[in-house]
C-alpha cells in the first residue's frame, strides 16, 4: 500500500471516535429570542417588538436608543463648537459683534444641548445594576452645565 494511503487510513482510524460522539443537544428555545413572537404572529413580526426581542427587552432597547441619540447629539455639538471656534478665528480680534451666522450657530448648539436632554435623563432614569454603564458620568457632564 501506497504511503500516502496508509497515513490517511492511520488518521481516519485516530479521528473515528471523535466522528462516532453524539452530535451536541440543540439549543433550548428561550435562547432564540424570536421563535414565540414568530409563533403567535401570521406574518412579519412587528419592528418595534422584534427590536425588543432582538435587544433582550425593552428596557435594554430603550437604553441602546437613548446612547445612541446622545453619541449622535454629543458629535453634532463638537461640530457646531468646533465650527463656532474656526468662523470667531476667521474673523479676528477686531469682530466684537457677532455675526449672522455666529448667531445661528449659536441658536444650533442651544437646540442640540435641548434635544440632548430628554435621552440624557431616560438613560439616567435607569437603575444603575440594571447595565447602564457610564450614565453617572454623562450625568455630571450635563449637570454641570459644560460642554458635550
Amino acid at each position: 500500500m501506497h504511503k500516502a494511503i496508509r497515513a490517511v487510513l492511520e488518521n481516519q482510524q485516530r479521528l473515528r471516535p471523535f466522528a462516532e460522539a453524539a452530535p451536541p443537544d440543540p439549543a433550548p428555545p428561550e435562547v432564540d429570542p424570536l421563535a414565540e413572537l414568530e409563533r403567535r404572529f401570521d406574518g412579519p413580526v412587528p419592528v418595534r417588538l422584534r427590536e425588543a426581542a432582538l435587544a433582550g427587552g425593552a428596557d435594554e432597547l430603550a437604553r441602546r436608543r437613548a446612547r445612541a441619540d446622545l453619541r449622535v447629539y454629543r458629535g453634532l455639538i463638537r461640530d457646531t463648537i468646533a465650527c463656532l471656534r474656526a468662523l470667531r478665528r476667521s474673523a479676528g480680534p477686531a469682530a466684537r459683534e457677532p455675526s449672522g451666522r455666529e448667531t445661528a450657530l449659536m441658536a444650533q448648539l442651544a437646540w442640540y444641548r435641548e434635544r440632548r436632554r430628554p435621552p440624557l435623563r431616560r438613560l439616567l432614569r435607569q437603575p444603575r445594576g440594571s447595565g447602564s454603564a457610564g450614565a453617572h458620568h454623562l450625568g455630571a457632564v450635563d449637570r454641570g452645565g459644560g460642554e458635550a
